[in-house]
């Protein structure tokens, strides 16, 4: 009876124990995502459903027809893309992107607003306002360098993630619950004035473009230096509040690994003739 009465205890006291473990782990906080669980493939799933909801927002996103603009602005802005994305994408198998996914580039007829952003995934997008304030091939392609860096870095990932766009899976696999944040609002916030990143993941992103300039082009890097010196486009840049108080001794001083690699072409006429000469 003794025996009997202590197997039971035990087999009670263990069973105690397994409801009070199950109970405590009911009540711990859950286990949040944060940007770097994100795999490429769900940043590509992402930037789609980006994609698609810029597509279908002609009223804020009014996308030139890319048929219509096939034979010279997409023409010339898909290959300065092509090129800008060589070490991001192409010919890098390990890059870890999907290297059957073309990165595109877009145009959004908007004269009033200056704006260019990268969704994650790789496409870029480019307000006419901004395009016609760059005169020459190396300013289009530093704009691209830096916000493909922004994109390939995680900054943009981590500044969506900021903004409490955390169910970055929910939105990339389309199954956003009511009420949440969809790639909708997630795409309007690229545009919006208050997106604003810290100064100094701007210079952080400005070192490894320029870097990265001289690795994928012979575009005068320092180019860029040259425009924000010069007081008459002193808002050449000024796409967001952070962007236009870069530290230009900091970046004159950035340094290569290779600076053979490093050129000094700024122009080849194509950007007019291609790009000025046929935007609305």
């Amino acid at each position: 009876m003794k025996f009997t009465f202590t197997k039971i205890t035990f087999r009670l006291f263990f069973i105690g124990l397994a409801m009070i473990g199950i109970f405590s782990s009911c009540k711990k906080d859950p286990v949040m995502t944060t940007p770097r669980d994100f795999t490429f493939e769900v940043r590509e799933n992402l930037g789609a459903s980006l994609s698609d909801a810029i597509l279908n927002n002609g009223d804020q996103f009014e996308i030139l027809d890319k048929d219509e603009y096939a034979d010279n602005v997409y023409f010339y802005m898909n290959s300065m893309m092509k090129q800008v994305s060589n070490l991001y994408r192409f010919n890098n198998t390990n890059s870890g992107w999907n290297q059957d996914r073309i990165w595109e580039a877009f145009v959004i007829n908007n004269d009033d607003e200056k704006f260019a952003f990268c969704i994650p995934g790789g496409n870029f997008y480019i307000s006419t306002g901004f395009l016609k304030q760059i005169e020459k091939d190396h300013e289009l392609y530093y704009v691209m360098a830096f916000e493909l860096t922004m994109m390939q870095e995680g900054y943009i990932l981590n500044k969506l993630y900021s903004l409490g766009i955390e169910d970055i899976a929910a939105i990339s696999n389309g199954t956003v619950e009511p009420g949440d944040l969809s790639a909708d609002d997630v795409a309007l916030s690229f545009i919006d004035p208050s997106f604003v990143y810290d100064l100094s993941i701007v210079q952080d992103a400005d070192h490894i473009a320029m870097d990265y300039i001289c690795k994928s082009s012979d575009y005068n890097r320092f180019g860029i230096v040259d425009l924000l010196n010069n007081n008459d486009s002193g808002l050449w840049f000024d796409t967001r509040p952070s962007y236009a108080q870069r530290n230009l001794i900091d970046l004159n001083e950035v340094e290569v690994e290779d600076v053979s690699d490093c050129g000094d072409r700024k122009k080849t006429g194509l950007y007019e003739t291609l790009v000025l000469q046929y935007l609305p």
